[in-house]
């Protein structure tokens, strides 16, 4: 009997400074072959007045193996 394993073969971490901007840099990956994987992903960065925000959205490839 043949079993399916998908596995990740590589892993990327996209980072934008916009949510317009990851949008547009996530579906450039998932034209690739890339998925989401997991929640986005915000973080602040500097305190104050210069603080900012950067956002990251985990992405994978796949592969399958059969056994």
């Amino acid at each position: 009997m043949n079993t399916h394993a998908p596995h990740f073969t590589e892993y990327q971490v996209i980072e934008a400074d916009t949510a317009d901007e990851l949008s547009r840099e996530v579906m450039r990956a998932i034209r690739n072959r890339w998925q989401p994987h997991g929640d986005m992903a915000v973080a602040r960065t500097g305190d104050g007045a210069g603080a900012s925000l950067k956002l990251f959205q985990p992405m994978v490839q796949h592969a399958e193996w059969f056994t």
